[in-house]
This record gives C-alpha cells, structure tokens and sequence, in this order.
C-alpha cells in the first residue's frame, strides 16, 4: 500500500514539474512573441516617423506664398523721403527737409517714435540721391555748377559719417525743373543718368582714372536702364529694345510689332521682362550666339493688365507684380503665377503708389506711413516646373535641365531641376546592373548547381562575407587603383569589344587554314575560348597604346581618345565596375538561395526525360528559381540606387542630364551627401534636398514593393508543390 502511495506522488510530482516547465517555456513563447511583435511595429514606426519628417520639410514648397503685414510706420517727416532700409534690426529713413537739408532717422523695430541721427545741409539748388551698392551707402550729389559728388556713408550707433570718394564736373549737362537722377556703381565704370520725359542724358565716369567722361544724349527713349555687371545700357523706344555699350555702339536690337508699355530688367541683368499694348507679359532671355550678344524669349504670359512694377527675389524665383488692382506673385523662371492678391484686400489706400524692398520686407508709402509687408511662405515658389520641367535659363542658348543650386552672386538664379540627378542614379544603377547580374548570377549557378557540397559549404559564406566590406573602402580602392587604371586602358576595353567580332572570324579562318595544311583541327571548347580571349585581350593590351602614341605623334584624329577630353568618360566605367562589385554580393545571396532550393525531385525527373545538365539548369531550375532571381535582380537595383560613397569617390559629380554613358553624372545620394551639410536649415535648397531624399525613399520602397509582388505572383506561376 506504500508503495502505491509513494509511486502515486512521484507521478504527481514529475507531471507537476512538467506543468511548470510547460508554463515557463509558454511564458518564454509569449515573451518572444510580444518582443518580435514589438520590434516589428518599432521598424515600421520608425519609417513612418522618417517619412513624416521628410514629408513635414517638403510640405511647405506645396503652399502658396502670401502678403502679410507685419509693421505700419507713422512718417512724421516734413519733407520728401529719399530711401528707406533696414540695418542691423532697426529701420532707418533718409529725407530731404523743406530746407532742402538731407536728414537721417532711426527707428526700432515694432515702435513708433523716430530718433534724428543725423542732419546733412545741402543748397537747394543741389539734386541728390541715395542709393545702396554692395552693402554700402552712397550719397550723390549734383549741384548748379554741374560738379557731381559722391560721398560714402557709415552708419555709427548714433550718428551718420560721410566720406567723400568722387568729384566730376559732367560737361554737356542739361537740366530742367523735373529732372531726375539716378547712379550705378561698378567695377570699371560708374553710370550717371539724367531723365526727363522722352529725353535722356547718360554719363560714364572712369573713378580710377579722371578723364573727361563719356556723354551721350538720347531722345525718344520711354526707358534707359544700365546693366548690373557690364558697361552696357539698355534702350526701350516704342517698339523697339537695343542694347549698346559705353561707346554708344549697337551689340543687340530688335524691333516687335506692338508698342511696348512695360519693360525692366531682370536682376542678373542677363534679361529683361517687355509688355506690349495687347498685356501679353513676355520674358526675353540672354544666349551667346556663335559668340554674338542675342536674347530668346522663355516664355509668354497672357493677360489684360497693365504692369506698373516687378520686383524680385531671385533666390526665391520669385517676382511680386503690381497691377492698376492687384499684386501677382510669379515664379518668374517658369512663368507660373502663384498667388494673386488685390489692393483691397491688403486694405491700401493709395494703389499708385510705388513698392520696394525695404531690408527683407516689402515698403509701400500709403497716405503718409510706410506700410511693411513680409512674403510668408516665399519658398513655396518653387514649383514642380522648377523641378522637373525643361527651363530656359539666363545665358543658356535653349531650355535645360540644370541643377545648381549655388550662384556666384545673388542676383542670379539657382537650379534646382532633379532631371540630372535622377538620370545619374538611374544610369549608374543600371550599369552596375550590367557587371553585377553576370558575376552575381554566375557565381550563383555554381554554388547552388554545379558546386559540390564541400565546395559550396565554404564558397557560399565567403562570397557572401564581401558584403561586409564597407563601400567607403570599394570607393577608396577604385579611385585610387582602379580610376588611373580605367584612363591607361580605356582604348584597349573598348577595342577589345569592337573588335571581337573580327576576332572570331580570324579565329574561324585560322581553324580552316589549319584543318586544310595538317588535317587537324584547333581545340575547339569553352576552356580553350577561354584563352584565346585572355591571349587576344593581352595582345590589344600592347598594340593599341602603342597606335594611340602613334597617332598623338602625327596629329591625327583618334577615333577612342582626345588630348583635351575630360576624364569624366573614364569615371563612368569605373563606377560600372566598381559599383557592380559592390551589389554581386547581395544578387548572389538571394539568386543561390533561390537556385539551391528548386526540389531535387525536379532536377531528377528532368534527367530521367535524358536532359543534360546544362537543359536541366536552363528549362528547368532556372524557371522554377525566376521569381527568386528577378527579386534578387530588382532588389540589387535598388541597393544600387541607394549607394553613396562609391558614387561620391569615383563619379566626378558632374550634374548633366544625359544617358551618354561616356558623359558624367550625380547620384541623389551623393548629391545629398555633398550639399546638405552646407544648406541653410529651412531654406529652400533645404527643402529641395529633402524633396530629393523624400523621392529617392518612395522610388526604392516602390521599386521593393514591385519585386515582392512580381516574386509572389511569379511564385504562383511556377509553383512545384
């Protein structure tokens, strides 16, 4: 009876410590389970969160830019106000007082009460005007012996000093009551002109050298605007635009066949915006014909208005546009009109009064106060034209895809199409394709269908350990090695392929020749190819740089080299290569995988049917292992796509938005790798490079998501189960 007792408890027992070790392992279960479950959801958090933010900068540029008040400023001045700025955060006024003295102002922001700075007596008989060149103030002034002075102003924190820098008597000068003035400062010449109606008086003084200045005298001119950056004017009469240099001769003109109303200059000075009687608003841009100063229209803008004024944000693109009832904002690189808004609606009482850039806001003088107008949201004014639509830029001789997103002065345009960057990615991606799917593919049969096992058991892992390497290292190694290696025998690549076809025919003679002198024949089969190619590659090796030294010596026209070429051709082959290693790995891991798994019981049905193995690999496994291998391929093209440092060594980073393989490029990638670091936080290159990055992201997850599906579909068409 004890013994059943004791055999009863020890039952228990042990289904008691099953019990617990079955509780303990489910709890494990559970616990891995939650944990799995939890670092997936953490993934896919992580991209949302990631194309949230890209999404949050690119958000902005889909927004219209607006006009906003922000600051109103009583001008209790008694006099005419000259010029207006902001400095260092506080506004200063510069007007000419009943006494004719010239008076300085200084305001905080956001507060009403003026502080005098400083007072300038001038007679009344003296003209004047302020004008700003570079960063620095100046002060012109013209009194009733025709001297012309100029003076630099330095504005201290209370009080104004004024430098003298230039005296001129002008010969020839003749004024009346509504004369106007105005003076433009640069490098060689300084410009000086006089307006009254249609008639106009220009100057061009030498401030190195004194000599007498050049005068000339115009009459029937609407307008007469001096270039920015050359000694050049341009003349509007009519129907009629001509550009000519200080000597007074004609570079460019051309008659239109309405009268012109409205003409300016575009802030490059490298065009120029003309409206004509009908209120079509054209935009005329500079091109160097065959060496010859031209100008081609870049687009035409329909409307009904009259333009009273345009003025411009260049880095923007952006151009605010003043008519008799509203103010248009215009991407003025495209010709798009972005936002529009009324006079009413900016509740301005004065509509014919005149706007300017007043530090970074917009001034307008209405009914005795200096109303300040901010562009909110002014980046939104690059469009998707901007983008990714052909534009006719300033001093290009036809529309382009151009990114450049740097200028060498900030009155001329930025570029920011992504055309050249996404023909880079693309172009290098599909020839890295090209070197990869081969070495990949290749290896891949081997391992998984040729190999034996022993083989395979070390071959695979080694392989697929060259993933490791970083591509900073595969980039290092083919800008130093590779890339001179690639421009010594550039040549003899391209001629080995050229040339191989008449190879195989002198191969075919050679045989016959052979076969009919002994009787025997050449060893015919894919080993002994395998060498005539290594032996025929040699024998080009040392012939062609031998011919290429031969003709350089004797000046001819080489058909594969160009003393002057760039070496940009040569990066492009280097990258094919040197990015087409980098991604065999990655095709070869997924293809062998695929391969290896094909049921052997195929493989020994097709042998039974009396298949060799060379038709089993190709009717049979490698249609079974298709999906696997086309997800390997797509999956490679999109790590191809995403690489960088490869790209950023080897390319040359030249933008150019061609699919010559022997011409340059720029990878999004490395073009983000270059420029983002230099970007300003939340301007609008910032915005561009994260619109760049948003679509890199969406063009590789869509590019994944096609394989999956293309595999699974495929997986279906080809099930073996």
């Amino acid at each position: 009876m004890c013994a059943r007792l004791t055999g009863a408890s020890s039952v228990s027992l042990q289904q008691h410590a099953l019990n617990k070790q079955m509780q303990r392992r489910l709890k494990r279960d559970r616990n891995a389970s939650w944990l799995i479950h939890f670092g997936g959801w953490l993934v896919l958090a992580a991209l949302l969160v990631l194309l949230w933010h890209l999404i949050s900068v690119v958000l902005p540029m889909v927004r219209s830019p607006e006009l906003l008040e922000t600051d109103k400023h009583p001008l209790a001045i008694n006099g005419e106000l000259l010029y207006s700025t902001q400095i260092q955060q506080e506004n200063l006024f510069i007007a000419r007082h009943n006494d004719c003295s010239l008076g300085f102002y200084q305001q905080a922001l956001h507060t009403p009460s003026l502080a005098s700075l400083h007072r300038m007596p001038f007679p009344c008989s003296t003209r004047l005007s302020v004008f700003e060149d570079k960063g620095y103030y100046f002060i012109s002034s013209l009194d009733e012996h025709h001297i012309l002075r100029v003076k630099e102003l330095t504005f201290l924190e209370n009080g104004v000093q004024s430098n003298q820098i230039f005296s001129e008597r002008l010969p020839n000068l003749y004024l009346t009551q509504t004369t106007q003035f105005e003076m433009r400062m640069q490098e060689a010449k300084w410009s000086v002109v006089f307006s009254d109606g249609a008639s106009k008086q220009a100057y061009w003084l030498d401030p190195e050298n004194q000599r007498e200045p050049v005068h000339h005298f115009y009459s029937n001119v609407t307008q007469l605007t001096t270039l920015p950056d050359a000694p050049q004017r341009m003349l509007q009469s009519q129907n009629n635009v001509k550009q000519v240099n200080w000597r007074n001769e004609v570079i460019w003109q051309k008659a239109f066949e309405q009268n012109i109303t409205f003409f300016q200059l575009l802030p490059s000075g490298k065009g120029f915006f003309i409206q004509f009687e009908k209120g079509a608003l054209e935009k005329w841009v500079f091109t160097n014909l065959g060496g010859n100063v031209d100008y081609q229209r870049a687009f035409t803008l329909q409307g009904k208005e009259t333009i009273k004024q345009i003025q411009f944000l260049p880095v923007m693109h952006l151009a605010i546009v003043g008519t008799d009832s509203k103010l248009m904002m215009l991407n003025f690189t495209t010709g798009e009109i972005v936002n529009e808004q009324s006079w009413s609606h900016l509740l301005l009482n004065d509509v014919q009064s005149t706007f300017y850039w007043h530090g970074k806001y917009l001034g307008i003088v209405d009914t005795g106060a200096l109303r300040l107008f901010e562009v909110q949201r002014a980046k939104a004014s690059i469009t998707l034209s901007n983008l990714f639509a052909k534009l006719w830029y300033e001093g290009y001789n036809a529309p382009e895809y151009v990114w450049q997103s740097s200028a060498g002065a900030d009155n001329y345009q930025t570029k920011y199409s992504v055309i050249p960057l996404i023909i880079g990615s693309v172009k290098a991606a599909l020839l890295a394709i090209c070197v990869a799917l081969p070495l990949g593919l290749g290896a891949a049969v081997y391992t998984a269908y040729f190999a034996p096992s022993r083989a395979r058991k070390w071959l695979k892992p080694a392989i697929e350990m060259l993933e490791a390497i970083p591509s900073v290292v595969i980039g290092f190694i083919a800008a130093i090695w590779l890339l001179p290696l690639g421009e010594a025998n550039l040549a003899g690549v391209l001629g080995f392929f050229l040339l191989l076809p008449l190879f195989c025919v002198l191969v075919v003679l050679l045989h016959r020749g052979v076969k009919s002198v002994t009787g025997r024949t050449l060893p015919i089969n894919l080993r002994f190819c395998f060498v005539y190619l290594l032996a025929f590659a040699y024998v080009l090796s040392e012939v062609i740089p031998l011919m290429m030294h031969l003709l350089i010596q004797f000046d001819v026209p080489a058909l594969f080299f160009k003393e002057e070429q760039d070496t940009h051709s040569k990066n492009t082959v280097v990258v094919a290569i040197a990015l087409g290693i980098a991604i065999a790995p990655s095709i070869y891991s997924l293809a062998e995988d695929a391969i290896f798994e094909v049921p052997g019981t195929l493989k020994k049905a097709s042998y039974a049917l009396g298949a060799t193995r060379l038709q089993t690999l190709l009717n049979v496994v490698l249609k079974v292992a298709y999906p696997g291998i086309l997800s390997a391929l797509m999956l490679g093209f999109s790590r191809a796509l995403g690489e960088t440092m490869i790209l950023l060594m080897v390319t040359g980073n030249t933008p150019i938005a061609e699919w010559d393989l022997m011409a340059g490029m720029r990878s999004l990638t490395a073009n983000l790798a270059i420029e983002l670091p230099e970007s300003e936080v939340g301007g609008v290159q910032y915005q561009v490079l994260f619109f760049t990055a948003l679509l890199l992201l969406v063009f590789t997850m869509g590019i994944n998501t096609i394989a999956e599906l293309l595999r699974l579909r495929l997986k279906k068409k080809y099930r073996h189960d």
